[in-house]
């Protein structure tokens, strides 16, 4: 993600910052067609290898799953999606870098998601893609 300071106060702006680049939005739909190897992302779209993996590393799913239960609805009432840190167990509010509830460094390998919907246990992320 950008580094705060180049963050506009508005948030279409920030948004945009996050998801509104090019290779960001083209590498999320190789990646819904099934792409899941470096070397498939960066011969498909002909990008640099540091791009690619700068693209990669943003938190781009988190951002737009707190942004569609805010501002959608599902067509039948459901759980909420919900994010946990692996270590103490406790639901994260919010994507911050740390967990409100232990005080403690929350990285993306802390995390597990759950998914009501299709499992009642929360489960880890996949290794992020990364180069040979």
């Amino acid at each position: 993600m950008p580094r705060p300071t180049t963050m506009p106060p508005c948030p279409i702006g920030r948004a945009a910052e996050v998801i509104g680049d090019r290779w960001t939005l083209l590498i999320m739909r190789n990646a819904t067609r099934g792409m899941s190897r470096f070397e498939d992302f960066r011969a498909d779209l002909g990008i640099a290898d540091n791009v690619l993996s700068d693209r990669l590393a943003r938190p781009v799913l988190r951002a737009l799953a707190d942004w569609g239960a805010r501002h959608t609805e599902p067509a039948e009432p459901t759980e909420p999606m919900q994010f946990l840190h692996q270590a103490c167990g406790q639901h994260l509010t919010s994507p911050q870098a740390y967990c409100e509830h232990c005080q403690q460094p929350v990285h993306r390998d802390d995390q597990l998601w759950l998914i009501p919907w299709r499992a009642g246990t929360p489960y880890p992320l996949a290794e992020p893609v990364t180069g040979s």
